[in-house]
């Protein structure tokens, strides 16, 4: 138990500074949701991010709704496998980590394109969302009446 311990301290201390990196991004996806923006990407540039509707899919899965939530996003179930393959950086598995990290994130590649070529909910492309846009509009609206 206590070397048990003892490996995760050691191995939260190498990665501080990575930790740190995701609690800030963590900290921001959260504070662009409580001020109703969704997608931190989405709401920079108007256009989905390859993760759009993951978090729709994982809301479906908690009521029940596996259906739902292939629909929202058919590989809301990569996200914790590519989680455990970032991590898992022993030995022989590392090989194996970098093969399942490369492989899901071509899916999630191919399957952005295919939602955005499909015209899938979700998935328009609206430049005047974007933040830039927006912030020109209300200068322009500002200056010139």
């Amino acid at each position: 138990m206590k070397r048990g311990r003892a490996i995760i301290r050691h191995s939260i201390k190498q990665r501080s500074e990575e930790l740190r990196a995701w609690c800030a991004a963590g900290a921001f996806y959260l504070l662009l949701a409580a001020l109703g923006h969704g997608c931190p990407i989405r709401w920079l540039t108007g256009i989905p991010c390859p993760g759009c509707g993951l978090s729709r899919a994982y809301l479906a899965l908690l009521r029940g709704d596996l259906a739902g939530a292939f629909a929202f996003h058919p590989l809301f179930w990569a996200v914790p496998v590519l989680i455990l393959a970032v991590l898992w950086r022993g030995g022989r598995g590392k090989r194996a980590a970098r093969f399942i990290v490369f492989s899901l994130g071509a899916a999630f590649l191919l399957v952005y394109i295919w939602r955005l070529a499909s015209g899938a909910p979700y998935m328009e492309i609206s430049a005047e969302q974007s933040l830039p846009v927006r912030l020109f509009g209300l200068i322009r609206h500002a200056l010139f009446g």
